[in-house]
């Protein structure tokens, strides 16, 4: 399944980490040209001996920085982001060098408070009653990312270009860090809990019932994405920023499931001639669902292809697809028809159709194969 990507991009000279013009005049001007250095906040801007030009001593700082020798360097980011004003705040000249000189001490997180701050003084001296008033409006609105990551609230705020897919990627790299690290945790067995134990008599219910759930669990998922398809919006629209944030929640839900699913099944205790049962039944779904892992480096680079396309002069719309294909291993089948003969051997004769697993064991491998949704 694919998308075609609906919106369109101005045309900037992205690809750059450094900001446009248009982006360091925004970020001056938001901070009411004062260093955003809450325990400075100097003028940054004065008259010059030249009666034609004003000095400037105030400069866009990256938050986080825009080369790999950069402080606060991130190497996730795509140059899109380190260009975007989500990323840029005002200093003067003496705190920019302060804040790079050492980025243990000035965190992103605090310049990112730092900004913010400044901006709310900027709003109350300079701003008029309509302005106060929007801006009540608009912190409503973001009330309900307030324990979020500041680049999560930033981007709410100053909705970038592409907002609602860069939106997207941190909302679900946040939200789904711990399920992916827990997932990641028991394939590696680093951990496990202690469950019930099955008796060799009960193993026949117990996979059916575990093969059932896994059907259960995947079937969502496909509706989940194009749910978030559509709350990117369409061409010219902008996207709706409480359904990408449910949309988000729910998926982070869905994999919390997912989670309790392997836990379970791992855990499980069986007599050791009947282990490989439990093993046709653990890890299948959460190494499928670690491969969602790669959501928001996948948005991020699409954005920054879209872009290009748009900057490219192209009047030809462009569908940017990306695969990620739920399947079981190709002996999958097998090794359960083996599993199950062995479990109903001495037990009194299935329903003609080859037992109550047949037609599960040939559904459930097209229910995990899914399409993963980027534009």
């Amino acid at each position: 399944m694919s998308i075609a990507v609906k919106k369109k991009f101005k045309k900037t000279s992205s690809m750059s980490p450094d900001f446009p013009k248009k982006t360091v005049d925004t970020l001056a001007k938001r901070a009411g040209y004062r260093c955003s250095n809450i325990d400075c906040g100097v003028s940054t801007v004065g008259p010059n001996s030249s009666s034609e030009k004003a000095t400037i001593i105030g400069e866009a700082a990256h938050i986080s920085g825009a080369r790999p020798s950069a402080p606060r360097y991130d190497g996730t980011q795509t140059n899109l982001a380190r260009s975007a004003i989500t990323n840029g705040i005002w200093l003067c000249r003496n705190c920019h060098r302060k804040v790079d000189a050492d980025e243990s001490l000035y965190s992103t997180e605090l310049l990112y408070a730092w900004r913010e701050k400044r901006e709310e003084i900027t709003l109350k001296e300079l701003g008029s009653e309509s302005d106060r008033i929007q801006a009540e409006i608009d912190d409503n609105a973001i009330d309900e990312f307030a324990e979020y990551p500041a680049i999560i609230k930033r981007i709410v705020r100053d909705k970038p270009q592409g907002w609602e897919y860069r939106l997207t990627a941190e909302l679900f790299q946040y939200l789904t860090k711990s399920s992916f690290r827990k997932l990641r945790d028991l394939e590696d067995g680093m951990y496990n809990t202690v469950g019930e134990h099955i008796s060799d008599d009960d193993l026949l219910a117990w996979l059916d019932q575990r093969i059932r759930e896994m059907l259960a669990m995947v079937e969502p998922a496909s509706k989940l994405l194009d749910r978030l398809s559509s709350s990117w919006g369409d061409r010219g629209e902008e996207g709706n920023i409480e359904e990408i944030h449910h949309t988000c929640q729910l998926l982070s839900h869905w994999l919390d499931q997912i989670v309790a699913h392997e836990e379970r099944v791992r855990s499980t205790i069986v007599s050791d001639e009947y282990e490989e049962c439990k093993s046709v039944a653990a890890g299948q779904l959460g190494s499928q669902a670690l491969k969602l892992a790669s959501i928001p480096k996948t948005l991020n680079d699409a954005l920054e292809e879209a872009i290009r396309h748009e900057e490219s002069g192209s009047k030809e719309p462009l569908t940017i697809s990306r695969t990620i294909n739920f399947e079981l291993p190709e002996n999958w089948q097998s090794r359960v028809r083996h599993i199950f003969k062995r479990l109903e051997q001495g037990k009194p004769p299935q329903p003609e159709g080859g037992g109550p697993f047949s037609t599960i064991i040939s559904f459930i491998v097209l229910a995990l194969i899914l399409a993963f949704l980027v534009f």
